[in-house]
């Protein structure tokens, strides 16, 4: 053993002997805690004094102060979901063997509203590609994701997927596998589907 590797040896005894200290002099410090440190009671908080009854604190913008306000009388779906819906599934048939880009199952777009995509659920015998397919603003838009061998990806999200790109009116979103599937394997796709 060379010297060089005994002396880094040493500082990691040295080191250990420093770090088990430090833990003994913090767990002692927790478990004799003096009652005289907590603070019981009210905080004072200047920036959010005691607020009339059936109020709430509502946001004004950043660095501005708070206003009370009658509480929101929303449905909590905005709350879950960030707009008032409440997204349904649409589940496609079960397809054997489908030709590379497929559509495995389709959503057309109400004319006049905006499509929200909130997740899905892909089942295949095999490992694929696939694509999320819908049109905004006129463009067309997809988000690829792999299944890397046979199984099932699930995707659930508050969040839709295409925010700030919903689908427009009158198209359609899709699921497409990328590859053709093998002879005899089957393949199942639903869509978490919400318009507005």
């Amino acid at each position: 053993m060379s010297i060089d590797k005994i002396q880094i040896y040493k500082k990691m005894a040295r080191e250990a002997d420093r770090l088990v200290e430090w833990q003994q002099e913090v767990y002692t410090k927790l478990h004799n805690i003096d009652a005289e440190w907590i603070r019981r009671g009210r905080l004072s908080l200047s920036r959010m004094p005691d607020g009339p009854e059936g109020k709430v604190l509502m946001a004004q913008g950043f660095g501005l102060d708070p206003v009370w306000a009658d509480p929101p009388t929303t449905n909590p779906n905005i709350i879950r979901y960030g707009r008032d819906v409440v997204p349904t599934w649409v589940i496609g048939s079960e397809v054997t063997a489908p030709s590379a880009n497929t559509s495995l199952v389709s959503k057309t777009v109400s004319s006049g509203k905006s499509g929200y995509i909130y997740g899905f659920v892909v089942t295949a015998g095999e490992a694929n590609d696939f694509r999320l397919n819908w049109v905004s603003g006129g463009s067309s838009k997809s988000i690829r994701f792999t299944l890397a061998s046979k199984g099932t990806i699930v995707v659930i999200s508050p969040t839709a997927l295409n925010e700030g790109l919903p689908a427009d009116g009158g198209s359609s979103i899709t699921i497409t596998n990328v590859n053709a599937g093998s002879s005899g394997v089957v393949y199942q796709v639903a869509l978490l589907y919400a318009e507005v």
